[in-house]
């Protein structure tokens, strides 16, 4: 089953929090360097 994730942008919505958002999710998947998938 997969996962589904919306983003809801406002008008003074700056790219940072998302970019720090998905950087968390990659280096959830590269945990012990297997780079697996999330």
């Amino acid at each position: 089953m997969a996962k589904k994730f919306a983003f809801l942008l406002v008008r003074d919505f700056t790219l940072s929090p998302l970019s720090l958002f998905i950087d968390t999710l990659r280096l959830a998947g590269d945990e012990g360097d297997r780079s697996r998938r999330v």
